[in-house]
């Protein structure tokens, strides 16, 4: 059973002028050191940035609450799974425990960029 959906769109070039004012600061503040060493091995590392960004938000809206709600940005975390590289959805913490006080079991997500936008769909799954 569907318990929440969100969608976040993000433009590409926003983050990569956020990425050359803060670099690691940034970086660092809102992604995972696997999400770091995934987006960076790309040619286009900043397409992959937003991306992720944008799924961050879209679970966010899954989850029915927004930041500064005591969920941090790496409380949320997207990699590749090992079989087919799909993009997954791992919880941490706060965000982890939000999720589990609303029955949601897993988190369907869906990323996609082109031209300078970069778009997520998350959807929240119970039972």
């Amino acid at each position: 059973m569907i318990a929440g959906t969100g969608i976040d769109i993000v433009e590409i070039n926003r983050v990569e002028d956020i990425i050359k004012k803060y670099d690691l600061h940034f970086i660092e503040k809102i992604f995972t050191e696997s999400e770091i060493e995934y987006c960076r091995n790309k040619v286009k590392p900043s397409q992959h940035f937003a991306g992720r960004f944008a799924v961050k938000e879209a679970v966010l809206k899954v989850l029915g609450i927004g930041w500064g709600k005591g969920i941090r940005w790496k409380d949320i975390e997207i990699n590749p799974d090992d079989q087919y590289g799909t993009p997954r959805v791992r919880l941490h913490n706060k965000a982890k425990e939000r999720a589990e006080s609303i029955g949601i079991e897993n988190i369907h997500i869906s990323i996609s960029h082109t031209g300078n936008l970069a778009i997520a769909q998350a959807i929240g799954e119970r039972g």
